[in-house]
């Protein structure tokens, strides 16, 4: 098990513990691969009013099974464990937007008139800005390796 050295900004400590609660609490879920920070606090643009955008990467066949059950603890936990009553103190949309996800991406038909779609977008929040809080095997890098020579500034 390894757990990576997070080089996210969180705009308050209110944010920060907020993300380390609820690393500590998928982190304990055997079947839990990764745990990433995405959106504003992984690119450093996150303000006191963001919300905390965490994605829990685990394989399919957990996900199919256990989903619900798991989105259900962490309800319980999210609403009983008071670092998170204060996160919704700090700004206007402070909270965690949670997203677990199998790691499974599949390209659209585009055309040339199409700009980003939700395969493109999936891949950058995802994979190429997405910050490590935890990594429980390699799963996250391999699909680094795979996805991002497909996602460039080029």
């Amino acid at each position: 098990m390894k757990k990576a050295e997070a080089c996210a900004s969180y705009p308050t400590t209110t944010h920060q513990r907020a993300a380390e609660a609820a690393t500590s609490f998928f982190s304990s879920k055997a079947e839990v691969e990764a745990i990433l920070l995405t959106c504003s606090c992984a690119r450093g643009k996150a303000t006191k009013d963001s919300c905390i955008d965490i994605a829990v990467l685990a394989p399919e066949a957990m996900l199919a099974d256990k989903k619900d059950k798991l989105e259900l603890e962490w309800q319980d936990y999210y609403q009983q464990d008071n670092i998170f009553s204060d996160l919704h103190a700090v700004g206007v949309y402070s909270h965690i937007d949670l997203l677990l996800f199998s790691g499974n991406f599949h390209p659209a038909e585009l055309s040339w008139t199409t700009g980003a779609d939700e395969f493109e977008l999936a891949i950058g929040h995802l994979v190429a800005y997405a910050v490590p809080l935890f990594e429980r095997n390699s799963r996250f890098q391999e699909l680094r390796k795979r996805w991002l020579l497909y996602y460039s500034e080029d």
